[in-house]
């Protein structure tokens, strides 16, 4: 096993894609953002918490170069806000700029500031079908009630004297009225895929 538990011969044959983001992970430094294609640029978006310091967001920039799409925009921080528009600022855009936020699926250093990047530009964001499901299921009042969510665990077979303690992150945990705004504002008004696919510039 390497250092990291991933097993010795796994962890040798891996290698990373860009060496300036591998020295800043090393590092604990964000990385400065870096094109990964024409017009694509891969840039930093910090988390707040937890072992890994950020995660990658990709800016798409359009043919003409007037616009972009920001795809999987990270954590809702004053943070992540704050190094967005830098890296934006050091590839020549700014947010006014933004047209569509694109999020792979509903977790908060993907999804998490989109409701914020629309209010402060008016960009459309778009993510799919299933992941606006979801987002409407995790919402429910069902699984926000710790009885209701026991019987969830309990069919997916979580022993019963367990299931305190694993609902208590429902009602307790400092990010749940953060990802709640934003998963309750993203179900009511997203754009899904079959609405966008031909409208992402």
């Amino acid at each position: 096993m390497s250092g990291s538990g991933v097993p010795a011969d796994r962890a040798r044959s891996v290698r990373p894609t860009s060496a300036a983001q591998l020295t800043a992970l090393q590092s604990g430094l964000l990385p400065q953002p870096e094109p990964v294609a024409d017009k694509v640029w891969a840039i930093a978006a910090p988390i707040p918490e937890g072992s890994v310091t950020h995660t990658l967001s990709y800016v798409l920039v359009s043919a003409d170069s007037a616009s972009f799409s920001l795809l999987d925009p990270g954590w809702d921080s004053p943070e992540n806000l704050d190094a967005l528009r830098r890296s934006l600022g050091l590839i020549g855009l700014a947010l006014g700029d933004l047209s569509t936020v694109v999020a792979t699926h509903h977790h908060p250093d993907h999804l998490g500031i989109a409701s914020t990047l629309r209010a402060m530009t008016g960009a459309k964001v778009v993510l799919s079908r299933e992941e606006r499901a979801v987002l409407t299921y995790q919402l429910s009042p069902g699984l926000r009630s710790p009885a209701a969510y026991t019987r969830v665990l309990s069919a997916w077979g979580c022993p019963l004297r367990a299931a305190p303690s694993l609902s208590l992150p429902l009602r307790t945990h400092p990010i749940f009225p953060t990802l709640s705004r934003t998963c309750c504002w993203m179900t009511a008004t997203c754009w899904t895929w079959a609405d966008t696919a031909s409208q992402l510039w």
